[in-house]
């Protein structure tokens, strides 16, 4: 299966994000992250990945993560991804397809979280 207007091979570059503690007196640890998405046309594979931005001021150790799924195309040309601990329903917007706009359903706590990729 391949969705007309999705890139394969690519990264979906998310917004930063930051893990932030206020420590002892109000000190600083904490890291900039950014999640990305890319999508293999083999199986139907899907791949997220929260990227170290900076951890200059983080005390312990940090790093890259990888979350493997599958995606599909649904009946109302939406696509959705499926991972181990929750799911994302997107759209594919923008003149140029070059941005997706998903809600993430997140089963432990039942809500939904908005997020955005753009190419």
């Amino acid at each position: 299966m391949e969705i007309e207007k999705l890139q394969y091979d690519v990264d979906y570059k998310g917004s930063l994000h930051a893990s932030v503690d206020w420590i002892a007196g109000g000190n600083f640890d904490g890291y900039i992250y950014r999640s990305c998405l890319r999508f293999l046309k083999e199986n139907n594979r899907v791949i997220k990945t929260i990227k170290i931005v900076d951890d200059s001021h983080y005390d312990d150790k940090v790093y890259t993560e990888e979350i493997y799924g599958t995606f599909s195309e649904t009946d109302k040309g939406t696509i959705t991804c499926v991972f181990p601990d929750f799911k994302m329903r997107g759209k594919i917007l923008g003149e140029k397809n070059q941005y997706i706009a998903f809600s993430v359903f997140i089963s432990q706590n039942g809500r939904d979280v908005p997020e955005c990729y753009e190419l």
